[in-house]
């Protein structure tokens, strides 16, 4: 496969920010089935929470858990310099940077959210994606991973540019196959985004997970 994370950092990403542009505008974050799931753990937590969010784009959703939980520290990485450029929320700490390479130290977040990102990351980049997740969530911390689902790897043309595959898959499974990572929570649901609905039903499901580290 070719090595897409190149191809996002260098322009793709910014490509997929500006047709985006109008749609995250208009998002509801309180209806954001991440931000649903969230602010549950958040309300029963009182101490300080360090959260990332990886493939944040303009940081919409963590500057809404930021606006609402002030005890939640956000931080959030993206490929796109114009996306992360966008911010609104001077308190947010915004990268440019990818799943296999978080520019953090270890053990710093309670929380780390992959929200529709790893679906386009690279085969050869998973080991380091979830070596990266490991280092820098502290222990009994949680992992949200919202993304495509398939009960078999599935590879599909990205529409929006020749050679470069979106990968449907289990994702839970990244993390899953550890003793010490545990699943608290799966949420079902079927992709509603026009522009990557797909004629065969069993490409357009996502799922939400939770998983706990406990180590």
């Amino acid at each position: 496969m070719k090595k897409q994370k190149k191809i996002f950092l260098k322009f793709e990403a910014n490509n997929f920010y500006k047709r985006n542009i109008k749609r995250l505008s208009n998002v509801n974050y309180e209806k954001h089935q991440i931000f649903i799931e969230l602010k549950n753990y958040l309300k029963k937590n009182k101490k300080k929470i360090n959260l990332l969010e990886v493939g944040c784009c303009d940081a919409g959703l963590i500057n809404y858990i930021s606006k609402n939980f002030k005890n939640t520290k956000c931080n959030g990485i993206d490929p796109s310099l114009l996306a992360i450029n966008s911010k609104k929320n001077l308190d947010l700490n915004l990268k440019v940077s990818t799943a296999d390479d978080l520019p953090f130290k270890n053990s710093s977040f309670d929380i780390l959210i992959y929200n529709f990102c790893l679906y386009l990351s690279d085969d050869e980049d998973l080991f380091n994606i979830i070596y990266e997740a490991n280092r820098v969530v502290k222990k009994n911390g949680l992992l949200f991973i919202y993304d495509f689902y398939h009960k078999n790897t599935k590879y599909v043309k990205y529409i929006h540019r020749k050679g470069i595959y979106s990968r449907k898959m289990d994702y839970s499974k990244l993390f899953l196959w550890h003793p010490k990572y545990e699943l608290i929570k799966i949420k079902k649901f079927k992709h509603k985004n026009k522009n990557v609905h797909f004629k065969n039903k069993n490409l357009n499901e996502t799922r939400l997970y939770i998983i706990k580290k406990n180590i």
